[in-house]
């Protein structure tokens, strides 16, 4: 009898882990399905969510190594595959920001302003509102390049 009691808390301890990954990815992907989800058995289902990651990895330009998750999907293994989205999906829900980050926003920003011409082409101008695009988004953020140069947020 003991050997059935670990037996059945080894397939409930595993279902959970399974229906967790399965509700992280759905929350990726912005869907709420309330059915059983077969992101862990179905390539029909998982499939959208590889093509999800690889997209936004390119769009967002983020270092992200996804050799591992490109050949268990070429290899047709879908146990990997669904590991490797899991994993990515948890890496995804905690990011940090550092001053440097900040000063990167506030020069896309500038980028975007002559883009969508409501800026002119000066330099010397874009540098005094890019400071101070940077200085306001550090204030909001708690951030100061002496004493706190970076901090890490996650998301639920």
């Amino acid at each position: 009898m003991p050997f059935t009691n670990q037996l059945f808390t080894l397939l409930k301890t595993k279902t959970t882990k399974i229906m967790e990954s399965n509700r992280l990815i759905e929350g990726f992907m912005g869907v709420e399905i309330s059915f059983d989800l077969q992101y862990h058995t179905s390539w029909d289902w998982l499939m959208p969510v590889i093509r999800e990651i690889l997209v936004s990895i390119e769009v967002d330009n983020l270092n992200y190594d996804t050799e591992e998750l490109k050949s268990n999907t070429l290899d047709c293994d879908i146990d990997g595959a669904y590991k490797e989205v899991v994993e990515f999906i948890k890496s995804q829900k905690e990011k940090s920001l550092s001053y440097d980050d900040t000063r990167d926003i506030s020069i896309r920003c500038i980028q975007k302003l002559i883009e969508l011409g409501h800026l002119h082409d000066d330099y010397d101008t874009h540098f005094e509102i890019q400071d101070a695009i940077q200085d306001e988004i550090n204030d909001k953020l708690g951030l100061d390049i002496d004493d706190r140069f970076e901090l890490t947020i996650t998301y639920n």
